[in-house]
């Protein structure tokens, strides 16, 4: 739903072929996904209730915005420098376009090289702030995010309750008590 919001796509209707998304909340999600052909609905076995990992939301948010499509090769996309990131991982050159594109960076691990975590799990604000650099990347207005490091300190971010999202200008913060 994410990068469907990033990428101003509209859900789709109609019976989605993954068996998990034809009585989950996000079916119309699922069938979009389906019809632009990402990678991860065509894993019949994926749990559309797991958490996803940083590969996972990386080339999901290319997919949809179609970049993958061009016909992008490894011998186009220079190599990632990440210490725990190998050409055999999955998502490998999803990750070295997202962040020769600059949507993703790693973390620093006092080392010469930093450390993507490809396998690792996200939490809200690392979504948040993919799904901004995406959407700033591609000149949409999404979330705001604070200018000075990409994050609300002490607050939280209130998510819409009419669709889960907020777009540009909807973030609040209540001084008080940071919610």
């Amino acid at each position: 739903k994410i990068a469907a919001r990033v990428f101003r796509l509209q859900e789709k209707a109609g019976e989605p072929v993954l068996q998990s998304g034809r009585s989950h909340w996000a079916r119309g999600y699922v069938k979009l996904a389906e019809n632009l052909g990402v990678t991860i609905v065509k894993d019949a076995n994926l749990d559309l209730n797991r958490p996803a990992t940083r590969g996972e939301v990386t080339r999901v948010m290319l997919e949809f915005s179609g970049v993958l499509k061009k016909g992008l090769n490894s011998a186009q996309i220079e190599a990632c420098n990440y210490a725990d990131l190998t050409s055999s991982d999955p998502n490998y050159l999803p990750i070295c376009l997202a962040s020769k594109l600059g949507v993703v960076s790693g973390d620093d691990n006092g080392g010469a090289r930093r450390n993507f975590r490809p396998a690792a799990n996200l939490v809200r604000a690392e979504v948040a702030k993919i799904a901004d650099s995406f959407a700033n990347l591609f000149d949409y207005d999404f979330v705001a995010i604070d200018e000075d490091d990409g994050f609300f300190e002490g607050g939280e971010i209130m998510i819409d309750e009419d669709d889960g999202f907020f777009r540009g200008g909807e973030v609040m913060i209540d001084e008080d008590d940071g919610f």
